[in-house]
């Protein structure tokens, strides 16, 4: 028996070594190209580090927070950051509601159309917003041509050029492209509700409405979590769809925090201010994931 045991326990050891040795490939990518810069940045976030000098790098604490939290300028651009995110969000998740709605119920042609629905999903970010880029033009962009001909509009209008115009557009682009995941998560979600409780409450007496957020919204609600979660997330962070519509105009009316970060960190080279910007977005991503949480943990 102590043979078997001291044995098995060799082998055992063996397993453990031969795994670690498996895995140290994997670990050491994973701590120099994730683990690594996260630290690092964290760290110069506490530094005034900007390599228009960068011999001179002094220790500022929470200066870099401090200095970002009490400019106007920084906190409308925190402010523009949240409609945006609130109307991309609220645009995604019912938008995504209704369509996988639709999609659940039984008629012709309902394949041909899931699968045409997942279009703008799977068109890069980039592409999205040059191809809103050239609708939208003003001078030769399709939508400016489509209304002419109609004789909506006299003359083409530069959608792009005019603050509102240019916000709403922006979001319109960032709800087109990520409205096919949310309409994949409700839709999955939806089709593992038993019918069985939409005919008993049919038969109960029960209207639509009262089975909609009775009966659906419930069994689905773990769907609706991570759809507010990751468009939260999108909305904080997105930077290319902005970089290739507007650059942050007109007159700073498409600037959001992702825009900020990049322009404060690539083109101010200001490094320790933008890795405080990025931990800003950190830290309000986990703040609206725990919010929701608890708002849905609360509902149940």
């Amino acid at each position: 028996m102590k043979k078997r045991t001291r044995r098995g326990r060799s082998l055992e050891s063996s397993d453990v070594k031969l795994a670690a040795f498996l895995n140290a490939p994997a670990a050491l990518f994973l701590f120099s190209t994730m683990l690594f810069p996260i630290a690092y940045s964290l760290v110069i976030s506490f530094y005034d580090l900007n390599y228009k000098r960068p011999h001179r790098r002094p220790f500022v604490g929470l200066g870099n927070y401090i200095h970002l939290l009490g400019d106007a300028d920084f906190l409308d651009t925190l402010g523009r950051t949240g409609v945006f995110v609130l109307f991309s969000t609220a645009s995604v998740l019912f938008g995504g509601m209704l369509i996988a709605l639709l999609l659940n119920q039984d008629f012709r042609g309902r394949g041909v159309l899931r699968t045409l629905i997942l279009i703008p999903w799977a068109v890069p970010p980039v592409v999205n917003g040059v191809m809103w880029k050239y609708i939208l033009d003003s001078s030769y962009g399709v939508l400016n041509g489509v209304l002419y001909r109609l004789g909506l509009i006299d003359s083409y209008i530069s959608f792009l050029s005019e603050s509102s115009s240019a916000f709403s557009w922006v979001v319109f682009a960032n709800v087109w492209k990520n409205l096919p995941f949310a309409i994949l998560l409700l839709l999955a979600a939806l089709q593992t509700i038993p019918r069985e409780l939409f005919e008993a409450a049919r038969v109960d007496g029960a209207s639509v409405f009262s089975r909609f957020f009775r009966i659906t919204v419930p069994m689905i609600s773990a769907a609706v979590l991570v759809v507010l979660i990751f468009q939260t997330m999108i909305g904080l962070r997105v930077f290319d769809l902005i970089y290739v519509m507007t650059s942050g105009g007109p007159a700073d009316a498409t600037t959001v925090i992702g825009w900020e970060l990049y322009e404060e960190s690539f083109k101010s080279l200001n490094f320790g201010r933008g890795s405080a910007i990025g931990y800003i977005i950190t830290l309000l991503t986990f703040g609206a994931a725990l919010l929701y949480y608890r708002l849905f943990k609360g509902s149940d």
